[in-house]
């Protein structure tokens, strides 16, 4: 992944890396305003990636304690 200081969009998305496990080259990132995290889990698809996101990320609300 290029960084660009004029990066302004940040959001969850779906990004494949040379480092993953064999099979599985899709991983969910977060772009953060001047940095980018990945994370380590790991999808044979983008399709299962972008579902993970959707369903564990975004679909889920804040834990409250």
């Amino acid at each position: 992944m290029i960084f660009s200081l004029e990066m302004s969009r940040t959001g969850w998305f779906a990004d494949t890396s040379d480092e993953s496990p064999n099979g599985y080259p899709w991983q969910p990132c977060l772009q953060l305003d001047l940095h980018c995290v990945s994370f380590d889990t790991w999808f044979a698809t983008r399709n299962e990636c972008e579902k993970w996101i959707k369903d564990e990320i975004l679909g889920k609300g804040l834990y409250y304690e």
